[in-house]
């Protein structure tokens, strides 16, 4: 199952991925709080977001986030209006009991290559690589580091 959270254009269209990269990161910064950190991410998910093991956790559930947006340079990426699609990390760990998460990212690879004549260089197996760094769809270096930033609930409200 997933939740998409969708956006209303133009208010929070970006004018390119770096923009997107930006607004999206600072969306899911305002889901938790430093004041709520333990909660969210308790003791087995890491809240550090230089450490390439982060990934969003929202009371305790580690969650894989998909940045859509009219200007990603992915067509796969690509949507109406800005959007993140949230989907809880366990059912990928499922999919790898069952022995189907291989032939899932092989067939999201071949449709990728058939569709847009490349591989997405964000899209990674589970375990090579940041899964943050994925998230919002823009290539990034290798020396990206994770914009999460974890504000004071009194910040929020100004």
């Amino acid at each position: 199952m997933s939740f998409w959270a969708v956006f209303n254009a133009p208010v929070q269209t970006p004018d390119n991925e770096l923009d997107f990269e930006k607004k999206f990161w600072k969306e899911l910064s305002l889901l938790s709080s430093e004041e709520e950190r333990a909660g969210d991410w308790g003791e087995i998910n890491s809240s550090d977001p230089n450490d390439p093991s982060f990934c969003l956790s929202l009371t305790g559930v580690k969650l894989f986030v998909v940045g859509l947006h009219p200007e990603s340079s992915r067509f796969a990426r690509r949507f109406s209006r800005p959007a993140m699609v949230f989907n809880a990390f366990s059912q990928f760990e499922v999919f790898e009991e069952e022995g189907t998460y291989a032939a899932m990212v092989k067939i999201i690879r071949q449709n990728d290559l058939r569709f847009q004549g490349s591989i997405n260089p964000m899209v990674l197996a589970h375990g090579d690589d940041w899964e943050a760094i994925q998230y919002s769809g823009r290539e990034n270096p290798e020396s990206w580091k994770c914009p999460f930033n974890f504000v004071k609930q009194k910040d929020k409200l100004l």
